[in-house]
């Protein structure tokens, strides 16, 4: 399926590459080819995506904007700054780039879940469509990585970048409109440290202190 690219989207990768005064210039382009690069090989059918490199909350890896974001823009993904390390692409990030494009190829053919039926954001054609690549996702965005080779793997590697042998999993998305917190019995508490520390626990008394600013947390 032909897929029509956003001029602003285009524009937008066009004056990312472009600018010399951004941190993640060199990342965002690399991300770009990888963009293309699994749009080509795994055939995804979607369209560019408008790329961000953001603050989301420490478990999260990546995002994606459902529709269009505040400033009109469709297909935005966001990588979370927290895990990019020495602004460079690696396994890690590219797995989080690939589960997003999935995402996108959801809401451009319009088959992607809604979280408010039974939690369901990551539907059973996402996860299938991502352990076809390589990636083990559950419904609520948990993503592992299938034991090599598998797609994603051998096409990282032909491209120089290797996996670990080991592999933690990783909450790709839980900064959601959708999100199951809303529903969940853990309460919100934070410590006094700017940004704060943001925990969330199912016990009504909670006692601990941050090891970074010394305070006990308190409830949100």
């Amino acid at each position: 399926m032909s897929m029509n690219n956003e001029k602003i989207n285009i524009a937008l990768k066009e004056h990312q590459e472009n600018t010399q005064d951004w941190d993640y210039t060199v990342l965002v382009k690399d991300l770009h080819e990888w963009e293309e690069r699994f749009i080509l090989q795994f055939k995804l059918q979607c369209p560019m995506s408008a790329l961000r490199i953001g603050q989301l909350r420490f478990s999260c890896h990546g995002d994606f904007q459902d529709g269009r974001n505040e400033f009109g823009l469709l297909n935005e993904i966001c990588l979370n700054e927290k895990h990019i390390n020495g602004k460079t692409v690696d396994f890690d990030v590219l797995g989080t780039l690939l589960h997003e494009l999935i995402h996108s190829e959801q809401q451009a053919l319009g088959t992607n879940g809604k979280a408010k039926v039974n939690y369901s954001y990551h539907n059973n054609a996402f996860i299938q469509r991502a352990e076809d690549f390589g990636l083990v996702v559950d419904h609520h965005g948990q993503q592992e990585y299938a034991q090599p080779p598998t797609q994603f793997s051998e096409l990282l590697a032909r491209h120089g970048i290797e996996m670990p042998k080991s592999i933690d999993s990783q909450p790709i998305r839980n900064e959601s409109p959708h999100s199951m917190l809303g529903n969940s019995k853990l309460k919100l508490w934070v410590c006094s440290c700017n940004p704060p520390v943001r925990v969330r626990v199912a016990i009504a008394d909670f006692q601990a202190r941050c090891l970074k600013c010394v305070q006990i947390f308190i409830k949100a």
